[in-house]
């Protein structure tokens, strides 16, 4: 069983994570994407709602039910971006997709899980400085998506139960590290201590 590769999204850009993404889970990889309100776009908000009004009037004119389906929440705008650089309607491509998720925010229990990022795929690698952008969020939030408010508080909450978390595990390893001095330094150990550093222990 491949090990699962858990992507934080933030300061990144849609296309080129998706194009990596997508590279890698033809070679059976597995990936999951958090954050995906944090992917930036470019362009200005304005120019992506003038874009996105004619993505809308792509149906199936016979039977618009059948598709197409406009989504409007990040995680699936992503999904969708890296489903269309699959071959999707193949055996390999629907396989590949089944090892994909994407997620608005950090969920559990991917909020413990060691993070990476595609230093290909950063905004300040790929875009001007002075080059207008937007992020998902705000473009999904434009168009209907209802749930920025709820993510953003999930958000502050992880961050701050994080921060807590690293607090106390810097007081730990003070106290390991003020202990070890300590033993080094009496005498009544010093035997026991010269036994471990001929082991390499101490």
């Amino acid at each position: 069983m491949s090990k699962v590769i858990v992507i934080d999204c933030h300061g990144h850009v849609l296309g080129r994570v998706a194009s990596v993404v997508a590279k890698n889970l033809l070679l059976g990889k597995k990936f999951v994407l958090v954050r995906c309100e944090d992917l930036q776009v470019c362009g200005t908000l304005k120019m992506r709602l003038v874009q996105w009004e004619l993505y809308q009037r792509k149906r199936v004119n016979t039977n618009p039910t059948r598709g197409a389906f406009h989504h409007r929440s990040p995680a699936d705008m992503v999904r969708k971006a890296i489903r269309g650089m699959l071959p999707k309607n193949n055996y390999r491509g629907k396989l590949a997709l089944k090892n994909l998720k994407c997620f608005e925010g950090c969920p559990a229990p991917y909020d413990k899980m060691k993070k990476s990022s595609i230093p290909a795929a950063a905004a300040i690698y790929s875009f001007n400085p002075t080059r207008k952008r937007t992020l998902l969020g705000e473009l999904g939030t434009a168009v209907g998506w209802k749930y920025a408010d709820v993510v953003a508080k999930n958000e502050t909450e992880r961050k701050e139960k994080a921060a807590k978390w690293y607090a106390a595990k810097q007081m730990k390893q003070k106290a390991i590290a003020e202990a070890k001095e300590k033993i080094l330094a009496d005498e009544k150990y010093k035997a026991k201590v010269a036994i471990l550093k001929k082991f390499g222990y101490a």
